[in-house]
């Protein structure tokens, strides 16, 4: 077997089965008519080894050469590659979100709120995780993509109609993100009752008075309507007038709830065990002014953020 056929033989065997002998024929009729073109093109007189070996040089490993002639198909092709590195990043920050709501009750149950663990714990809940998400959806991608036309799927339904009116103003990950972080953490306060060991919940220091109870469904209320939109805009590639609006009456209504908590009176009460000692009220003093006090803060932050969400909805507009 000469040169050319141990490198043909050598390029067939990092081809598929169905494409061998095609391919073969084809790089051998190649190779042929550049011996031929070099002998041609030489003056100098070589030996026909000498020159088969040149050719063959040229071209460079077998691998290589069958790379030339048949490109492997990706485990995700480059069409539904948008798609699949949305799917993916979504799905990442659900998981870290998962990860600091798991890492939070872990913490409430142990009544230890350390920001460190809150880091480094969640990182590890991520980690282990995010591994088996990239592979369930890059499989799950790679059959779909043989099986079925994902962008068909995903923009089957867009028209002419649905194009945007105004500028295009991409949304944010980070911000949706931190939205389904806080909306998701208030609500694990707000129903601790319904999670957290009874025994642990009779230790908390200060819960809801029970002339305020009606604050609870309001902000389950409030939070699980932000939660939504929230969803909804991971959906969404860029702001629309509809969405910044609704973003806006969210960050409104939120600011003003705050507000109304600052100013009510008797909002928390203490422990029963704590509340029977009279000597330690100077303690509800405190933890009531500074609740007070933070609520004014994140009334004031959510209004100053209301502000650039309407300048954006103006634009929208425009």
């Amino acid at each position: 077997m000469d040169l050319i056929d141990r490198y043909i033989l050598a390029v067939k065997q990092a081809l598929p089965n169905d494409k061998r002998d095609e391919i073969g024929k084809e790089l051998k009729a190649n190779l042929q008519d550049e011996i031929d073109g070099h002998y041609e093109q030489s003056q100098a007189k070589q030996s026909e080894s000498k020159v088969i070996e040149s050719v063959l040089e040229k071209h460079g490993h077998p691998e290589l050469s069958a790379r030339l002639y048949y490109k492997e198909p990706a485990l995700v092709s480059s069409a539904n590659m948008r798609l699949y590195k949305r799917v993916l990043y979504h799905a990442a920050a659900a998981l870290f979100v998962y990860a600091l709501l798991k890492t939070s009750l872990l913490m409430l149950q142990d009544e230890s709120i350390n920001p460190f663990r809150l880091i480094f714990q969640s990182v590890g809940i991520f980690m282990e995780s995010v591994a088996w998400l990239f592979l369930v959806l890059t499989v799950l991608f790679y059959y779909l993509g043989k099986t079925i036309d994902l962008n068909k799927w995903q923009y089957g339904r867009w028209s002419v109609k649905s194009l945007p009116e105004g500028a295009l103003i991409k949304i944010k990950a980070s911000d949706t993100i931190s939205d389904l972080i806080t909306n998701s953490f208030i609500l694990l306060v707000l129903w601790t009752p319904l999670w957290m060991n009874e025994s642990l919940y009779q230790q908390q220091l200060v819960s809801l008075a029970p002339a305020a109870e009606y604050w609870r469904i309001i902000l389950t209320v409030l939070c699980v309507q932000s939660l939504i939109q929230a969803l909804y805009r991971f959906t969404q590639t860029y702001w629309r007038k509809s969405t910044s609006f609704a973003y806006l009456c969210d960050l409104l209504v939120f600011a003003f709830a705050s507000l109304f908590l600052a100013l009510t009176n008797d909002l928390l009460i203490l422990s029963p065990e704590l509340a029977a000692n009279t000597d330690l009220n100077w303690l509800l003093n405190t933890i009531t002014q500074s609740s007070h006090y933070i609520l004014f803060s994140i009334s004031g932050l959510l209004l100053f953020l209301a502000f650039f969400e309407y300048k954006r909805w103006i634009k929208l507009s425009a």
